[in-house]
């Protein structure tokens, strides 16, 4: 029974980090195009293990927040939005739905070098 409590806490942290409800360990990054080409060509000047376009996105957090993401693990982008041209918004999931629309080996967090967009970050 208490493995059953233990794995019901468990699901429940997790339900809480996928909601976004967990404020003290995500939030919300709204912004105007950073104009960073390292989100555009995945140079992070990182380790080897973390040294591509796809993982970009901890060490380039711990430039953007030194402080929230100082700690062994860093931080992730969860999900993120960015806006077109045209005004409209397109929601993504990293390693889910977030490959380059434009058919490039990059995710789609590429274009946070000249377009606005919306970021949910966890540490």
């Amino acid at each position: 029974m208490r493995g059953l409590a233990n794995l019901l806490g468990l699901g429940g942290v997790l339900g809480m980090l996928v909601s976004g409800t967990a404020s003290a360990a995500c939030w919300a990054w709204p912004s105007s195009p950073t104009y960073d080409l390292r989100w555009a060509v995945g140079m992070d000047s990182a380790t080897a293990d973390d040294d591509a376009s796809l993982v970009t996105d901890n060490a380039l957090l711990r430039f953007f927040f030194p402080t929230k993401c100082a700690g062994t693990y860093g931080c992730d982008i969860v999900e993120y939005s960015i806006q077109w041209y045209s005004g409209s918004w397109q929601t993504f999931t990293p390693g889910m739905n977030d490959t380059d629309p434009a058919g490039y080996a990059r995710r789609a967090w590429s274009y946070f070098y000249d377009h606005n967009f919306r970021a949910t970050v966890c540490n």
